[in-house]
C-alpha cells in the first residue's frame, strides 16, 4: 500500500523533508502547504503536486495518510492537533511545542484518535550518536557529561517569529532541545535544572537569551552541563561523557569519537550519513506497523524536552536555583 504524504512548510527544512519522503518508494507526495503562496507554488511546481495556502483546505485533500509539519515553532501544536483530528499520522519537527500544556494536548489527541505522533529529533538516527550510546554501556556507569554548542547567529532575525520568544521559544528551546533530548536518550531522565540565561549581544533584536548555561541533574545521580551560544565567532559542537571505565569525546559534525581509557586511546571516524532520511523512513515503518519504532522520539519524549527547558527558564528567573522538571502524567 502506497501512503499519501503532505508537507506543511516549504522552507529549506520542509524541502528537505519532501526530498527524503520521495526517496522512499512506499509513499507518494500528494500536496504541500505554506502561507507564503510563492513558496508553496514553487514547491508544487518542482515536485508536481497540488499546493495550498490554507491549512484547513490542505487537510481536506483526499488520501493523505501522513502529514509532516515543518513550520515555525509556534504553529506546531495547533497544526498537529488539527492533523491528528483529521485522521492523519504526524511527524512534527522539533521543538514539539512552546509549552508543556500544548505538548499534553498533542499527546492526548494522538491517544484519542489512535494516530501516530513522532517528534523530529533526528540526531537519534545519526551513526555517531548511536555508536556513542553503545560505548557508554561498554564503559560502564556514566558519571558526568559536558556539552558545548557554540556558533555564530544561526537564525534569520529579519523574520519576526525568529525574534520573539512567544513565537520561537528562544535559543534553548529552538536549538538546544536537540541536546536535551540527546542527553535524555544517552543518560536517562533529567530530574532538575539550574540555569543562567542571558541576552548579551542581540538585546536590541530579540527578547530571549543568546547565551545559556544549564546544569542538569539526572535520576541516576550523574550531572551534565550544557553551554550554548549564538554569539560565538566560531562553531564548536562537542560532547564529553566521563564513565567509570573511560571517557568519550564526541564531535558530531565531524562524525568522530575519541575514547580514552587508563592505558589506551582510540579514534573512531564514521562515514557521513543522513539521519533525516533514516528518521523519515523509520516513521513510514511505524505507520505501516501501527506503532512507533525505536529510536523515534515520541510525544512523551518531545514533552520531556520542553519540560526541562521550562524548568531552565524558571531556574534562571530565580537566580539559578534548582527547579524540578515536570514529569509526564498520562
Amino acid at each position: 500500500m502506497v501512503l499519501g504524504v503532505g508537507v506543511v512548510g516549504c522552507g529549506s527544512q520542509g524541502l528537505a523533508h519532501i526530498e527524503r519522503f520521495l526517496k522512499d518508494g512506499r509513499v507518494r507526495l500528494l500536496a504541500v502547504c505554506d502561507i507564503d503562496e510563492a513558496k508553496a507554488k514553487e514547491a508544487a511546481k518542482r515536485f508536481n503536486v497540488e499546493y495550498y495556502t490554507t491549512y484547513e483546505k490542505f487537510l481536506e485533500h483526499p488520501n493523505l495518510d501522513i502529514v509532516s509539519i515543518v513550520t515555525p515553532n509556534y504553529m506546531h501544536a495547533s497544526q498537529t492537533v488539527a492533523a491528528l483530528n483529521a485522521g492523519k499520522h504526524v511527524l512534527c519537527e522539533k521543538p514539539m511545542a512552546l509549552t508543556v500544556e500544548d505538548c499534553d494536548r498533542m499527546i492526548e489527541t494522538s491517544e484519542k484518535t489512535g494516530r501516530l505522533l513522532a517528534v523530529g529529533f533526528q540526531l537519534r538516527f545519526k551513526d555517531v550518536f548511536q555508536k556513542t550510546r553503545g560505548l557508554i554501556r561498554e564503559l560502564n556507569e556514566p558519571m558526568n557529561a559536558y556539552v558545548l554548542r557554540l556558533s555564530p547567529n544561526p537564525y534569520d532575525l529579519n523574520l519576526e517569529w525568529r525574534r520573539r520568544k512567544s513565537l520561537m521559544g528562544g535559543l534553548i528551546l529552538s536549538m538546544n532541545c536537540h541536546e536535551i533530548d540527546m542527553l535524555r536518550w544517552l543518560l536517562g531522565e533529567i530530574e532538575y535544572v539550574k540555569a543562567d540565561l542571558k541576552t548579551m549581544l542581540y538585546r536590541n533584536l530579540i527578547d530571549y537569551e543568546d547565551n545559556a548555561w544549564l546544569v542538569l541533574g539526572f535520576r541516576r545521580g550523574l550531572t551534565a552541563t550544557l553551554g550554548s551560544s549564538m554569539t560565538a565567532h566560531t562553531s564548536i559542537y562537542e560532547y564529553t561523557i566521563i564513565c567509570r571505565n573511560g571517557t568519550i569525546k564526541l564531535h558530531p559534525w565531524e562524525n568522530k569519537i575519541l575514547v580514552f581509557q587508563e592505558h589506551t586511546s582510540k579514534t573512531i571516524v564514521m562515514d557521513k550519513d543522513d539521519p533525516l532520511q533514516k528518521e523519515i523512513s523509520c516513521f513510514i515503518d511505524s505507520v505501516e506497523e501501527g506503532k512507533l519504532k525505536q529510536p523515534l522520539a515520541s510525544g512523551v519524549d518531545g514533552r520531556a524536552a520542553t519540560a526541562v527547558i521550562e524548568a531552565a527558564r524558571e531556574s534562571s528567573e530565580k537566580g539559578g536555583l534548582a527547579v524540578k522538571s515536570r514529569r509526564f502524567e498520562s
